[in-house]
């Protein structure tokens, strides 16, 4: 083989480009063939037809006998969600030779610390999958189980050429999604290539098990899944193997303590939040969680201690500030006011923080009985509420008022999975629950404000 042509495709290999190469039996001469978009020739279909098997091709071509030899770059990979599950699949899938891409919005989550060896975007599906470069040899694999993520990664990966669609959730989510693609106009053929994996999941977690006894993210990973399934007891066993083999695995504590609060058991819920606050003292998230249910149980001094705590990691989050003010009125100063005003002209401020900015910018007009004030500040932080969980809402209202009339099953929460029982009725909404409490309430002022407009 001729030394530039060698050249040539150690440069085409390193830049991933496909391409062929072509010669005839019993001649040493070679030729490099690149599919270009114009129109192929026919040496370029042939070329075309190697690189889309993936596999030597020997062929009959104006009688001669070629080999066209693909050289395609490394399969792809998409992971969208930078959960601790897509660690492990990263792995798995650089030691089968995959290029591996994370994308995930949440920069704690998608960062180059957890995903030291792998393409990191910090950004949703729908604003960076166009400059990916989807094609037949790439992957696409949802882990988050939340809607406004998953669902526009797999919205464009049915609309390509992609070879495999993952989506992680139990059957009941799987079948949700389904619902809402069917919705969106995607036939059942095209729905079909995407594949709810769970079932396969956890016999793969079950065989590492067995595989490894003491494989602590096996057991975490294998809770997460079955409580995704409704099977909560399964779930808290597998959590507390996880926690006999490493004690100090915060996601398992933090797993754990969600299931505690939905059982009921607060208690043991605050004892979780409580571990995972001492083996790792600046989780904001601990001291927050933490305070939530001290409220619930009526403890407010430890609450106050709590939330206290929570702003000494997380200064700017004007949540733990709300929180705090419906505890202890009297940090409601100026130093305060001018603080949250500074946060909300920030760069950085969410929407959820901007709106209990507001909240919290209405408890000082209505200390000093502005309430044509108070009224704007609360109009205002209700809106940018809404429009921070406007996908949830809207999902919410779906099922309230288009798919539970269509139910004719009482629908059962008990999270123990009884018998459901017939029922002969027309199930109908009585009421919607709306705006979240803040202080005085939206509706009160409403209606006091005598302004039409404000309906």
């Amino acid at each position: 083989m001729d030394n530039k042509i060698l050249e040539e495709i150690i440069r085409l290999n390193k830049d991933k480009k496909p391409f062929c190469t072509v010669s005839k039996i019993n001649d040493d001469n070679v030729e490099i063939i690149i599919l270009d978009k114009k129109e192929l020739t026919d040496i370029q279909k042939l070329a075309q037809d190697a690189l889309l098997k993936d596999q030597l091709i020997i062929t009959n071509y104006k009688n001669e006998e070629l080999i066209i030899n693909p050289f395609n770059p490394p399969l792809n990979i998409i992971i969208v969600g930078a959960v601790h599950i897509s660690q492990y699949l990263s792995k798995i899938a650089k030691l089968l030779d995959f290029d591996v891409t994370i994308i995930d919005p949440r920069e704690a989550f998608a960062s180059k610390e957890r995903f030291p060896d792998d393409k990191v975007i910090n950004s949703w599906p729908e604003d960076c999958f166009e400059d990916l470069n989807i094609d037949n040899r790439t992957a696409i694999v949802t882990l988050t189980h939340e809607p406004n993520l998953d669902d526009p990664a797999i919205n464009y990966a049915l609309n390509s050429s992609c070879f495999y669609i993952g989506a992680l959730g139990s059957k009941k989510t799987h079948n949700n999604r389904i619902e809402r693609f069917k919705n969106s106009g995607f036939s059942e053929n095209i729905i079909k290539r995407v594949k709810g994996e769970q079932k396969k999941a956890i016999e793969c977690y079950r065989k590492a098990i067995e595989i490894n006894p003491n494989y602590a993210d096996a057991y975490n990973n294998l809770g997460v899944i079955l409580k995704e399934s409704g099977e909560y007891k399964k779930a808290v066993t597998c959590y507390e193997k996880a926690l006999k083999i490493q004690p100090n695995k915060i996601n398992v504590y933090n797993n754990l303590g969600i299931i505690f609060q939905e059982y009921g058991e607060m208690e043991k819920a605050i004892n979780c939040y409580k571990q995972l606050s001492q083996i790792q003292p600046n989780s904001a998230f601990a001291h927050q969680n933490l305070g939530r249910l001290y409220i619930v149980l009526g403890d407010f001094k430890k609450a106050i201690l709590s939330y206290s705590e929570a702003l000494k990691f997380d200064p700017d989050n004007l949540v733990y500030y709300y929180h705090l003010v419906n505890l202890k009125k009297e940090i409601l100063n100026s130093d305060l006011k001018e603080k949250i005003e500074k946060i909300l002209v920030s760069e950085n401020c969410t929407k959820k923080n901007k709106a209990y900015g507001n909240f919290l910018l209405s408890k000082f007009e209505l200390i000093n009985k502005n309430y044509e004030q108070e009224l704007h500040y609360l109009l205002k932080g209700h809106q940018l509420f809404l429009e921070s969980k406007e996908k949830k809402i809207n999902k919410q209202i779906e099922f309230w008022l288009k798919e539970l009339p269509e139910q004719k099953e009482l629908i059962n929460f008990n999270i123990d999975k009884k018998n459901i029982k017939k029922s002969p009725y027309q199930i109908q909404p009585i009421f919607i629950v709306g705006v979240p409490r803040c202080g005085s309430t939206l509706v009160e002022k409403i209606n006091t404000s005598g302004k039409k407009s404000s309906m």
